[in-house]
């Protein structure tokens, strides 16, 4: 996340150490928060945005192919 620019409160890495679930928690929080830069979705791709570029792939392969598609949370 350093290196994406993505400022994180310094509070929070004792977290790392002494509590390393709420660690992650906290940096999958950060990451929810900041996955629209690309310099964050370089780092790591939800199930979800594998899938979408995926089928923005599959649509580009296949145009003659119009088939409903809905992504849900």
């Amino acid at each position: 996340m350093h290196t994406a620019n993505v400022k994180m409160q310094h509070g929070k890495f004792g977290l790392k150490e002494s509590d390393p679930i709420k660690w992650r928690q906290y940096l999958l929080g950060v990451w929810h928060r900041h996955q629209e830069k690309p310099e964050v979705a370089a780092l790591y791709q939800s199930k979800l945005l594998i899938a979408q570029t995926q089928l923005r792939d599959w649509t580009q392969t296949h145009p003659e192919w119009q088939l409903p598609v809905v992504f849900d949370s």
